[in-house]
């Protein structure tokens, strides 16, 4: 029989934290599929309800190390050097705000480390907080044997888990404009392509360009959204129609009229069949591309953009 811990109230202190943060838990939930309670509840732990120095200085939540869009911050840290642990400073990334923390967290969950892709499958849109907390025992994240009880008894005494049910209710476009333009992603961001900006109506995750690609696209239209954020409604070698977030485009060229039409041969992996599909319909087996002419092979890679595409994408190609 299971034993839920009694529903406390926070103190004024602690409600305002969670107040800050559930908003973006929840759109953390809509876009990665992790449930809003465990987000706001490994929050709660790592961070000691934000007040930790990391999290003051830096808005990281949960002690990431490296650099975010090139922003660090240098702490002091202990780190076991194979007899025990040792005093020493260590890089960590610095978030401009508790969202960005919170979505790159998030993104570990959901891509999983280079080396184990499925590692956090089992948090990954499940519904029940208890599981979710207990897959993390599984995964390593952390060497407290007691991390998942300790999850869910902030998460019950918290009452964390009516965050979990997010409304049905969808962003607003406040601008809608004809935007003609040419851009491409800027370097190092992993770029999602959707069929409506994320968050209004009918929105679904269509197809990510791969971290590192930084094709040319063409932009079409500007949406401005509730939340403030701008969106592009972009073509991709006459094969994608779909939105990206402005802030992940750099803008090279702009113009009154139509974008001028560049070369739009693409090369598109169809992760279905293995196939190459070209902008003309083609299809090439890898041994064909391997055999083809030096020039052939020129012609077809030189724009060439690696998809990570969804099962409906794949379908579609």
């Amino acid at each position: 029989m299971q034993v839920k811990a009694s529903i406390s109230p926070a103190t004024s202190t602690q409600q305002a934290f969670i107040n800050e943060i559930a908003p973006h838990a929840e759109i953390v939930q809509k876009k990665h599929g992790i449930l809003a309670s465990i987000t706001i509840s490994q929050a709660i732990l790592e961070s000691n309800w934000g007040k930790s120095e990391l999290a003051q200085k830096g808005k990281n939540l949960f002690g990431i190390k490296g650099s975010f869009k090139g922003n660090t911050i240098v702490m002091a840290t202990k780190e076991h050097n194979g007899v025990s642990y040792v005093g020493t400073k260590a890089s960590f990334k610095a978030y401009p705000t508790w969202y960005e923390s919170l979505n790159d967290h998030a993104i570990l969950f959901a891509h999983g480390p280079s080396w184990n892709k499925d590692l956090y499958k089992g948090l990954i849109n499940q519904t029940n907080y208890r599981v979710a907390a207990k897959a993390l025992d599984y995964t390593g994240y952390s060497t407290d044997p007691n991390y998942s009880v300790k999850l869910i008894e902030v998460i019950e005494k918290f009452n964390l888990a009516q965050y979990d049910n997010i409304k049905e209710a969808y962003a607003e476009k406040t601008s809608d404009k004809v935007f003609h333009a040419l851009g491409q992603v800027k370097m190092g961001e992993k770029v999602d392509i959707w069929s409506n900006p994320s968050g209004t109506k009918d929105a679904k995750l269509i197809a990510s360009l791969s971290e590192g690609v930084s094709p040319q696209i063409e932009i079409e239209r500007e949406v401005k959204v509730e939340n403030s954020k701008i969106w592009y409604q972009v073509e991709l070698f006459n094969q994608i129609d779909g939105w990206v977030e402005s802030d992940k485009i750099e803008v090279l060229y702009s113009s009154d009229s139509q974008s001028p039409l560049r070369d739009k041969t693409a090369f598109l992996s169809n992760h279905a069949t293995s196939k190459f599909v070209f902008d003309s319909g083609r299809t090439s087996e890898p041994a064909m591309l391997a055999n083809s002419t030096e020039t052939e092979r020129h012609n077809q890679v030189m724009s060439m953009i690696t998809l990570v595409a969804s099962a409906n994408f794949a379908k579609a190609l």
